[in-house]
């Protein structure tokens, strides 16, 4: 399988985390790899949906036209959102009456996931392919960079805990550009770090938010479809 990279917006969908046949076919392809954190490089994304299920008070309530009954529901709904955009979606909701402010909704989900830091269930996030694909990474020495639009404290924490850290050129957190996906910031930020050019990087993202967010900045994107 290869990628031309004539088409600066080729957008491919992978079901399993990359190995190491298929990274040896990309090589020379691609000076530059940026990945998604939530739902790409950690399986977390269900630790955010049941945070702010809590926060809600865990009752079942109307959200863009659809009943929401558990957290599982609420991660389809919110997938790739930052922290400000779900909560003014929640504010445009009649039948959500929304008892704090953004920056209190911020602290207590991070509460809540940074509580998750220090149990099992974070490390079980983390699966052993994508450490071997780290690796690959690594050994080829193409620069890597993390692109989250979590809020920085929690993407810290996460990679942090995990020992994680070294495998990235830059880990980019929600405020760490003036706008977060689906904007392209993050990612020409990314890419101007890592000195190469758009078309040149790849990205694997696994919402609709970070894929617009890299096809904006010009990189080719591949779904990530392995969580």
């Amino acid at each position: 399988m290869t990628i031309s990279t004539k088409d600066s917006l080729f957008q491919l969908e992978l079901s399993e985390i990359p190995n190491a046949l298929w990274l040896d076919q990309m090589k020379g392809q691609f000076k530059g790899i940026c990945l998604d954190m939530d739902g790409t490089l950690l399986n977390t994304e269900p630790l955010h949906s049941q945070a702010i299920w809590n926060l809600l008070g865990s009752n079942a309530f109307q959200f863009k036209g659809q009943t929401i009954e558990n957290s599982q529901q609420l991660n389809k709904a919110l997938v790739g959102l930052s922290d400000s955009d779900v909560f003014h979606l929640f504010q445009e909701e009649s039948n959500l009456v929304m008892t704090f402010s953004l920056e209190e909704f911020i602290f207590n989900k991070n509460e809540f996931l940074i509580e998750k830091c220090e149990s099992e269930v974070l490390k079980m996030a983390l699966y052993t392919e994508m450490i071997d694909f780290l690796n690959m990474i690594r050994e080829l020495k193409i620069p890597c960079a993390l692109v989250s639009a979590s809020q920085k404290k929690i993407v810290n924490s996460f990679v942090t805990r995990l020992e994680l850290s070294d495998y990235f050129s830059l880990i980019l957190g929600a405020e760490d550009t003036n706008r977060t996906k689906p904007h392209p910031e993050p990612y020409l930020h990314a890419v101007s770090y890592l000195k190469v050019n758009s078309q040149e990087c790849l990205v694997f993202e696994d919402s609709v938010p970070g894929m617009t967010s890299a096809k904006a900045a010009g990189l080719h994107v591949i779904k990530a479809d392995w969580f």
